[in-house]
């Protein structure tokens, strides 16, 4: 339940930080998911999440994908940083080069 629960929270707080972003942003945009799709060892939940190995990923929209938040089972949510110049990819599920990445 408390991993659900996570799970809905970082849903509600990208949607909203989202939608509080104006102006224009120097990330791509692109399709969004509409199911959960597996590409590789992680699964991509919704334009926001994606999850892998019982871990649960989001960008931090606060910081253009600088960063991300990790859920896990019985942990913490924890924020970790990309290393420098890279955002998070929802898509790959790892930090990745800008101009790769799409950040929602």
């Amino acid at each position: 339940m408390y991993k659900i629960s996570m799970i809905i929270c970082l849903l509600l707080a990208t949607t909203a930080s989202a939608f509080s972003n104006a102006g224009p942003q120097s990330f791509q945009t692109g399709p969004r998911p509409v199911a959960p799709v597996r590409t590789g060892n992680h699964v991509v939940i919704s334009p926001a999440i994606c999850a892998e190995n019982g871990n649960y990923y989001s960008p931090n929209q606060a910081d253009n994908c600088r960063s991300f938040i990790q859920v896990a089972y019985e942990i913490e949510a924890q924020i970790h940083y990309c290393p420098h110049g890279l955002m998070f990819d929802v898509q790959t599920c790892v930090c990745n080069n800008p101009r790769d990445t799409v950040c929602y």
